[in-house]
């Protein structure tokens, strides 16, 4: 889920200039940002049938966070992202899908979205010792940037938890054997200030994050849903919004060797 940064001028820039015309310009400058702002959605993983020793709550949130925080870690991350708006003249929505490697806090990987026409925009994305390059749909490279002024942002969904973050729920149904559920919902979406930042009184009404884990703490699978409502203006007058985003995101690859380097302009 995770952190949101700002609307990056260059992703923001490039987004409104593809996306859909029916979709207000100021939306579509904050959802980029939402690839790695609430990461942690949960589908139904396909894990097979495991035979695992019963774990304590205590146990599977420690292993968990210890995995989570580890600067050293890989693994592969994709996100499916939808942003339903509704209350304006027309509802529209966004769909942004991401594939990531991460190692630490590094990343690289790719990203798209999609507007309400079907219109879409791909770029790759590269995170290095803090810096950050973009280019869109095969074009030059842009950076770097510090990551935190990038649309991105910090590339591990899972770094920011902490144990007062999470709440060890029970291990899930016979459909997914081997797993804990962990109500990541306790602390408000990272960086929610910059994803409002653009709608006026914005409020957020209800936000869910369930992150599924295996008992060695390993997470396997996420799923963050959130509603906001507030006013965005439009022809010079303010107009009631509600933006509901979802977030799908899978977990792979852990342990496996990964290659980040920055671009070569």
């Amino acid at each position: 889920m995770p952190a949101i940064a700002s609307s990056a001028p260059a992703i923001a820039d490039a987004t409104r200039r593809r996306a859909t015309r029916r979709t207000p310009p100021t939306l579509v400058g904050v959802t980029v940002g939402l690839v790695a702002a609430c990461a942690g959605g949960a589908g139904a993983p396909d894990v097979g049938r495991q035979v695992i020793a019963p774990a304590s709550a205590e146990a599977v949130e420690a292993a968990f966070l210890d995995r989570a925080s580890d600067p050293s870690t890989t693994f592969r991350v994709r996100s499916i992202v939808r942003i339903e708006v509704a209350g304006l003249t027309a509802d529209s929505t966004i769909v942004i899908t991401s594939d990531l490697h991460v190692r630490g806090e590094d990343a690289t990987g790719t990203m798209t979205v999609t507007g309400s026409d079907g219109s879409s925009t791909s770029a790759q994305l590269v995170e290095v010792d803090g810096q950050a390059w973009t280019r869109f749909d095969g074009g030059d490279w842009d950076g770097p940037t510090p990551i935190g002024s990038t649309a991105v942002g910090q590339p591990n969904p899972l770094v920011s938890l902490t144990a007062d973050d999470v709440a060890y729920t029970g291990p899930t149904s016979q459909l997914a054997p081997g797993l804990h559920r962990l109500d990541a919902s306790a602390s408000e979406p990272p960086a929610l200030a910059q994803l409002t930042g653009e709608i006026a009184g914005a409020s957020l009404t209800a936000f869910d994050r369930d992150i599924l884990v295996r008992t060695d703490g390993t997470p396997v699978a996420a799923r963050t849903s959130l509603t906001l409502y507030g006013e965005v203006e439009r022809g010079g007058a303010l107009e009631p919004v509600t933006v509901t985003v979802t977030i799908s995101t899978r977990f792979s690859d852990w342990g496996a060797p990964v290659e980040i380097a920055a671009p070569v302009s």
